[in-house]
């Protein structure tokens, strides 16, 4: 049975570059399908990536290297371009990633040090594999 989901993620002003800050997880034996992504705020030279890292520890605020595998699944999404009333379609500017099978976990990240927050919303739903 499909359970619906509604993620948010936020990278904090003020982050170190490849700062991760957890966005959702994907359970053993099940597959994330997206319905739609969006982001917010953010600075206009910055640019920020949705990854998918290893299950484990809540990676908040933990630096997670490609070397463990992680890998951008979402990129790029810009900064200062949109606000909480208009938020940028993710999907339409990066792809349609589907489906995510787990066990993964769902992390946001910047390229480099942030000046402004940033919020991404992700919406879908969790199924069995």
């Amino acid at each position: 049975m499909a359970q619906q989901i509604q993620w948010r993620g936020i990278v904090p002003a003020g982050t170190d570059a490849d700062t991760q800050y957890l966005l959702g997880a994907v359970p053993e034996g099940q597959k994330l399908v997206l319905s739609t992504c969006s982001s917010y705020g953010g600075d206009s030279g910055e640019r920020y990536s949705v990854n998918i890292v290893p299950p484990g520890p809540n990676p908040d605020a933990t630096p997670v290297s490609g070397a463990i595998g992680q890998a951008q699944w979402l990129y790029p999404i810009a900064g200062g371009t949109q606000t909480t009333l208009d938020p940028l379609n993710v999907l339409a500017t990066t792809g349609w990633p589907n489906p995510l099978p787990g066990p993964c976990s769902l992390t946001l990240a910047s390229t480099a040090a942030t000046a402004a927050e940033l919020v991404v919303v992700l919406l879908g739903y969790l199924e069995d594999l």
